[in-house]
């Protein structure tokens, strides 16, 4: 199957508590996939499903609300008609940092995924993929706020199991103090199998982290039919 094609990303500010946050996207064919990665920097606020647009269905794919870790969430959209709008992703209440990243795939359709923390440790979460080239997007969000800044005192390092990891969004509202979000793609992760995905630095992030396939989306071929009178 053919991988699918990365077209943008629709990004937010993570600092802030400002709710609703929205962004400006657009839609060129109903074969483009839109994946949502949100967090919050505690479990002490909820996001709503994101809204906007006409005839936008949204899924969620994984979510992480545990106390005491970043909470997030994984939604996808597909069958979109060609359009530009206005996507806003709410919180209940508006006394938490949070932020989205919306990331756009075209020739795309949607696999499987997976959700997973830990306490501490250098974040990693297992993947079986179910086609062959399909992309993996990769939310990762790190409680602890370590330092992973290039040049910082752990500069972040992606696993590369699925391939080379295409970083969308590194955020670090304070160190020690706020929370870390790291969101990213692997292209084409190749054959069907399970693979690690994650990052190795920090090694010893309090992390929440989510993880989807997006898979390439074979064009429809012609077809002939024979008539006979």
């Amino acid at each position: 199957m053919p991988s699918p094609t990365f077209v943008t990303e629709y990004e937010t500010v993570w600092n802030t508590t400002t709710s609703p946050k929205t962004v400006s996207v657009t839609v060129g064919a109903a074969t483009d996939v839109l994946v949502v990665c949100a967090m919050v920097g505690d479990s002490g606020s909820t996001l709503t499903t994101p809204t906007g647009g006409t005839g936008v269905s949204w899924t969620l794919q994984r979510s992480f609300t545990t106390a005491s870790f970043c909470s997030i969430y994984l939604w996808t959209a597909t069958g979109i008609s060609p359009q530009t709008f206005t996507l806003s992703v709410a919180q209940i209440t508006s006394s938490i940092a949070y932020g989205f990243n919306c990331l756009q795939f075209s020739n795309a359709a949607v696999g499987a995924s997976n959700v997973g923390s830990s306490t501490s440790g250098a974040p990693t979460l297992n993947l079986t993929t179910t086609a062959t080239g399909s992309a993996i997007v990769v939310i990762n969000g790190d409680w602890d706020a370590l330092d992973g800044s290039t040049g910082g005192a752990t500069p972040r390092a992606w696993r590369t199991n699925a391939g080379t990891l295409t970083e969308q969004t590194y955020s670090n509202t304070g160190v020690g103090t706020g929370y870390a979000t790291y969101i990213g793609f692997h292209a084409n992760a190749g054959a069907v199998g399970t693979y690690a995905v994650g990052l190795t630095v920090p090694s010893t992030q309090k992390y929440s982290i989510v993880a989807c396939e997006v898979l390439g989306n074979p064009p429809v071929t012609a077809t002939t039919a024979w008539f006979t009178a």
